[in-house]
């Protein structure tokens, strides 16, 4: 890498490496970007669970879907495209609740997860300057 870059627990680091091309910089800058809208798009998920609108629900999930893959996460990639599978065949969002419910606390913890990646960065760039 062109910078040394060091992740959370959690993270698949290889797999952002050979994504991002073993650039620091461009690792860096996606998750400050994904952290930066990553509030904004699982307010359009649980809005559109909360208004029992599956339409919507399929399309904020379809968003969000590339995000973790993108990041290094895959067990809550896994989870997401199930669930995403799972809309995609639901007529009515009552009959996705069950996973919801399962999915949700995970999104949530994939937030902070995300959020104390950003936080690292920075405080390894503090730390350097």
């Amino acid at each position: 890498m062109n910078a040394t870059i060091s992740f959370l627990p959690g993270f698949d680091a290889s797999h952002l490496e050979n994504y991002f091309s073993n650039d620091a910089e461009a690792i860096k800058g996606m998750f400050l970007l994904v952290n930066e809208g990553l509030e904004s798009d699982l307010h359009k998920v649980s809005n559109a669970y909360k208004e029992e609108k599956i339409a919507e629900l399929q399309e904020s999930v379809h968003t969000i879907r590339p995000l973790f893959f993108m990041l290094g996460l895959p067990e809550i990639q896994k989870v997401l495209n199930e669930f995403f599978d799972l809309c995609m065949s639901a007529s009515s969002v009552k009959e996705v609740s069950g996973a919801y419910t399962e999915l949700w606390p995970k999104l949530e913890d994939a937030k902070s997860l995300i959020n104390e990646q950003c936080k690292f960065f920075l405080l390894q760039t503090n730390i350097r300057a």
